[in-house]
């Protein structure tokens, strides 16, 4: 009996090492490899359902058809009272470039009335200590930007910098991005022939 006690500890030992060991690889694998992207701006269609994140070199382009992001975005005082949360903002990214992500946003409560406040709260915001706090989740694809579309557009003063992590197994790679759908028409950006514009503009 006495042996058969010691030889259960010791596989329940050996099982505890290995599930551990396999939880370290999986989450090196899965959560660790990461890079940071800087966005220079964003774009949005006028009916609200692509939402463009640019950097230099690529174009992550998310759909939004619930129209809550443009609405977001639209609102009078999103400039003023509104953040991007950049310690809880993240994209995940497969060997296929598709994405998906959440995005965290803070709105001071300070600088809302009343009517803000609801204004928020119909958007899906809630309250969270002295601001209030919403999150999206977002899907879509990342593509290969042409180098010449970058020179051409707008840029903020300061651009934002957002983790991505990409999920792929070790054998894997990441395949190489198709070109972008945004094309520049007579200095009109568009995409699935809707016109894209930049909300944001210093």
């Amino acid at each position: 009996m006495k042996k058969i006690l010691t030889s259960l500890i010791i596989i329940a030992c050996l099982a505890a090492n290995l599930t551990s060991c396999q939880k370290t690889i999986t989450q090196k694998i899965w959560n660790n490899n990461f890079f940071n992207e800087i966005f220079y701006n964003f774009l949005i269609s006028r009916d609200g359902q692509f939402i463009v994140f640019l950097s230099n070199k690529y174009h992550y382009v998310f759909n939004d058809h619930s129209g809550k992001i443009k609405k977001l975005i639209l609102w009078k005082k999103s400039h003023d009272a509104l953040h991007l949360n950049l310690d809880k903002t993240f994209l995940n990214l497969d060997a296929q470039n598709n994405l998906q992500g959440e995005v965290f946003v803070d709105a001071d409560l300070e600088k809302l009335n009343q009517l803000d406040i609801n204004t928020l709260k119909s958007i899906g915001f809630y309250f969270n200590s002295n601001k209030m706090s919403v999150n999206f989740k977002i899907f879509g694809k990342r593509y290969q930007a042409p180098p010449n579309l970058a020179n051409r557009t707008s840029r903020l003063s300061a651009p934002y910098n957002v983790r991505v992590f990409y999920k792929i197994q070790p054998h894997q790679k990441i395949l190489k991005a198709s070109l972008t759908p945004i094309t520049l028409v007579l200095d009109t950006l568009m995409i699935s022939g809707k016109i894209l514009s930049f909300p944001f503009k210093d």
